[in-house]
């Protein structure tokens, strides 16, 4: 069954922000010097990206919901799996909150769990992992900017060995930047010596001036609270925005509610359920069956959630065993197994633990199913297949 496990799309590009290269370096536990293409030097294979399906079902993000409340004892009881998952999550929230930034990329990053961090030479275990995960929620911005986090271990492949992510490395640095091939254990620069593009830093180091230090400490916390003075630079929480109070004082702005049906569009957006339209008015989404509307923030067409923009239509989305292409499928849907000719079957992705014994389910990546439940597998063998090992 593990050949049925979901693949989807990997997510946009990573964000190139000087935080954001902080972040993805570090949760990986890889180097902080940033891939070429924007991402970690920590980041999977391009040959063993996902290619077909929806991010957050088809991967089957389940582990934060299945480990809510847990305390350390229960640890030990997860898959490899599972606590990897959920440290992709937390600090993808983490992320999110300092950043302010689509999640999305970030949380691609759970399809190579397990590998990602229990690859051969990896000394992490799930207990270890999962408890590092809990301090990434706990972190504020500005510990998050300094780097402060030091719950991981190293891993024991020598400088010099063959490496597809950085726990794998005693140096927790692996050479091959974007993850496009197999990479090398690179040996690191310690504080005050010099560093390039190819002799990198030590963890929790930033190569700056040619000169291995550390990061600069920014005190700035994560986006502003509903009702909240603020400021555009930060932003406000999801759903609101940094807006004047008082047009005659510049400076006086609060987190507001984005506006709703037939209120004047702000900056172009609109509270969840509506688009903006050509009057500049938020207006409802139209449902199945109405002509496509034009969001003249995106200039994309723009449908209600259950339904998509098929021609100038908004055409119902697909239900379990019905053909698709790309995201036509329902809410908990993927549109998975395309044939060659790019046609898709609507399917149900199942998560770790879940049942895998009814028509048109599959399990989730890293899962497959056994005796009517999806059981996570030890490793997807990315290593191994990259490295040709």
């Amino acid at each position: 069954m593990r050949g049925q496990c979901a693949r989807v799309r990997s997510g946009p590009r990573w964000c190139k922000a000087w935080l954001g290269l902080r972040l993805l370096s570090c949760w990986a536990c890889g180097s902080d010097e940033p891939a070429a293409d924007g991402g970690s030097v920590d980041a999977a294979p391009a040959a063993a990206r996902p290619d077909a399906g929806e991010l957050a079902d088809a991967a089957g993000l389940d582990a934060r919901t299945a480990t809510a409340g847990l305390d350390a004892s229960a640890y030990a009881n997860l898959s490899a799996r599972a606590a990897c998952q959920l440290y992709i999550e937390q600090l993808c929230e983490r992320w999110q909150a300092c950043v302010q930034s689509d999640v999305s990329s970030c949380l691609n990053r759970v399809q190579y769990c397990p590998d990602v961090l229990f690859s051969t030479g990896s000394t992490r275990t799930p207990a270890q992992v999962a408890e590092c995960a809990q301090r990434w929620s706990s972190l504020s911005c500005g510990e998050v900017n300094a780097g402060a986090i030091d719950c991981t271990t190293a891993g024991t492949r020598a400088v010099g060995e063959p490496c597809l992510y950085a726990s794998q490395c005693s140096s927790q640095v692996c050479s091959n930047a974007g993850g496009a091939s197999c990479g090398v254990c690179q040996a690191t620069a310690a504080e005050g010596q010099a560093c390039s593009a190819t002799e990198p830093c030590a963890i929790r180091l930033v190569c700056s001036g040619g000169i291995c230090s550390k990061p600069p400490v920014v005190a700035e916390e994560g986006r502003f609270a509903a009702g909240e003075a603020c400021s555009e630079a930060r932003g406000c929480v999801k759903d609101f925005a940094c807006r004047p109070t008082d047009p005659a004082i510049a400076t006086s702005r609060r987190c507001i509610a984005l506006p709703g049906l037939d209120e004047p569009c702000w900056a172009g957006k609109c509270s969840a359920g509506h688009y903006c339209a050509s009057s500049n008015l938020c207006t409802l989404r139209p449902a199945t069956g109405q002509p496509c509307a034009s969001d003249e923030a995106s200039g994309e067409p723009d449908c209600a959630a259950e339904a998509y923009c098929s021609g100038a239509l908004c055409v119902a989305r697909a239900t379990a065993g019905s053909p698709c292409r790309s995201s036509e499928c329902g809410v908990g849907l993927a549109c998975l197994e395309p044939q060659p000719s790019g046609i898709g079957t609507c399917l149900r992705v199942q998560s770790e633990g879940a049942s895998c014994s009814a028509p048109f389910e599959r399990c989730a990546r890293a899962t497959e199913c056994k005796a009517g439940r999806c059981e996570a597998v030890a490793s997807l063998g990315l290593f191994q297949s990259t490295c040709g090992l």
